[in-house]
């Protein structure tokens, strides 16, 4: 009986070992898996070893070993299969959330990103603020910003997109603290100095069924960025009274299924979700024009969505749009309102605002990246 608990003890330890080994040596041989990955973000590169000096012989080799691990880290064999297999076991066996630091599983199905995404629930309720010193910084590079423009003759618009935790924030298993958000302190600082706030929820709650968001992205859907676009353009056509306001009776609206939400892709597990897809269906010419620009060579997403740019005939405003990937699909929604548009998928900068010289000046953020205000234009 002891010899076959002790066979049975050495079985187990040549299978824990040939488990543990087998990922890296499918990875030593070469062998390249097909394994589609649903991640946004492109994979470490093979570090490679670069000795200057022979003094810095510890600090190399320190460097090296740190950018390999982490090149191990998203390259392993089975890795994908792995995070697919270890995701369904949490959440359906054992009912927990797979990676809690990324994504929060709240009531009902609804994903929603966890605090390594800019402490993106702490901010959302209230428990993480910014400092008097924070705000004063804030207030400081938009009164900078606002006089750069108006020597100009621009106007200078700061959209900000909601969190999902803010508009579905019930579904989450945290309650809200009794303080401000960092978004209602800096719209309460920027008002002090005149700077054009514009918060894109304002009209979101117009409609609440069908979602406004994806149950399983961390992105709103069409409806709730239509929503929003006219929560924009309301704003400006107070101060550009000729700008129309399109209405969801301009679009005709189709439904299809998608299984690719970013917040699923983080747990690689695919769920069904209704996608709804507007298409403008009034008869108004937008032309799609060339693009002028480079891609930075340090450019993180899609090189393709860098710059976007249309014309019409409505009227003469050229806009200058720097947003992020919750404007996506805005092109549809503002470019039938101005005579031309320009979509810069990137942080604002001077050069290109100099270079194609607006009327206004749109700098689009979700709210979990308001920090960024903390950062000047360059």
């Amino acid at each position: 009986m002891a010899r076959i608990r002790s066979y049975k003890n050495i079985l187990l330890i040549i299978l824990f070992a040939v488990a543990l080994s087998t990922p890296i040596l499918v990875q030593l041989s070469g062998y390249k898996l097909k394994v589609i990955t649903t991640e946004n973000r492109p994979k470490a590169n093979m570090p490679v070893f670069n000795m200057i000096k022979i003094k810095d012989l510890n600090m190399q080799l320190g460097v090296y070993f740190k950018d390999f691990n982490t090149y191990f880290e998203d390259n392993f064999a089975f890795r994908e299969m792995l995070i697919e297999f270890y995701s369904y076991l949490k959440l359906g066996i054992l009912r927990s959330d797979p990676f809690p630091e990324k994504i929060i599983i709240g009531r009902e199905g609804w994903q929603f990103l966890g605090e390594a995404h800019s402490n993106t629930i702490s901010e959302t309720k209230g428990i993480l603020n910014f400092s008097q010193s924070d705000l004063d910084l804030i207030s400081k590079n938009m009164s900078e910003s606002m006089l750069f423009l108006d020597s100009l003759n621009i106007r200078l618009y700061l959209a900000i997109a909601p969190e999902k935790s803010t508009v579905y924030g019930d579904y989450l298993p945290i309650r809200k603290s009794t303080n401000q958000t960092k978004l209602d302190q800096v719209k309460n600082r920027l008002a002090t100095i005149g700077c054009r706030v514009i918060d894109l929820k304002d009209d979101l709650t117009k409609i609440q069924n069908p979602y406004i968001f994806y149950k399983t992205d961390s992105h709103w859907n069409e409806i709730g960025g239509f929503l929003g676009s006219q929560t924009l353009m309301k704003r400006l056509k107070n101060d550009y009274s000729m700008l129309p306001v399109l209405e969801m009776a301009d679009f005709s609206i189709d439904t299809i299924t998608d299984y690719q939400g970013d917040n699923a892709k983080l747990l690689f597990l695919h769920w069904p979700e209704n996608k709804y897809i507007f298409t403008l269906n009034i008869p108004l010419e937008v032309i799609a024009k060339e693009k002028e620009y480079t891609v930075p060579s340090t450019y993180l997403w899609n090189p393709a969505n860098y710059e976007r740019r249309y014309s019409t005939s409505q009227n003469k405003l050229k806009v200058l749009i720097f947003h992020d990937s919750f404007f996506r699909e805005f092109p549809k929604f503002l470019s039938p309102a101005f005579g031309e548009t320009v979509f810069i998928w990137a942080w604002w900068n001077k050069a290109i605002i100099l270079n194609e010289k607006p009327d206004i000046v749109i700098y689009e953020k979700v709210e979990r990246d308001i920090d960024h205000l903390l950062y000047p234009l360059k």
